[in-house]
């Protein structure tokens, strides 16, 4: 028992990659949110199914479930070989930027728009 203990309480291996990991994750979340708002639609189909069953605290769920996963991974992973470990983590953090970056572009494009409209002259 005093082993399990121990290796609970031990750092985790690749703190600032999970933090990177973790903010791209959030920012992924408040972009689908706001795409969503505007019209937009979730083009990843798992991710559409949940929203479409669960709404945002299922999308919230399922997201951070993913993190935790990709974190285990990654702890595991670097445990049996640190270097191997880290490629994962740095991994999750790169693959993880591409829906944020989609995502702003998206809302670039929205917030463009919407100015557009709100410039034009009505009548």
């Amino acid at each position: 028992m005093l082993a399990e203990t121990s290796s609970l309480r031990r750092a985790v291996l690749f703190p600032q990659h999970y933090l990177w990991y973790v903010f791209l994750s959030s920012l992924d979340l408040m972009f689908t949110g706001l795409i969503l708002k505007f019209d937009g639609r979730e083009e990843n189909a798992l991710a559409d199914w949940i929203i479409q069953n669960f709404n945002t605290p299922g999308l919230v769920v399922f997201k951070f479930g993913l993190v935790i996963l990709v974190v285990a991974i990654c702890e595991v992973v670097g445990r049996r070989n640190q270097n191997l470990g880290r490629k994962v983590a740095r991994w999750a953090v790169v693959l993880g930027g591409f829906p944020v970056v989609i995502g702003a572009i998206h809302l670039i494009r929205v917030s463009m728009r919407l100015a557009a409209e709100a410039a034009a002259p009505h009548g």
